[in-house]
């Protein structure tokens, strides 16, 4: 069990610190749009 999971947890602080980038990427891409409305 141990082993299969380590690269799931190596591979975590990878994946989560891109979501709040995502979507703060995807607001600024949005409020652009509104601005140039």
């Amino acid at each position: 069990m141990l082993p299969t999971a380590w690269p799931v947890f190596d591979s975590l602080p990878l994946v989560t610190p891109s979501i709040p980038l995502g979507i703060a990427f995807e607001l600024a891409l949005q409020c652009n749009r509104n601005r140039s409305l």
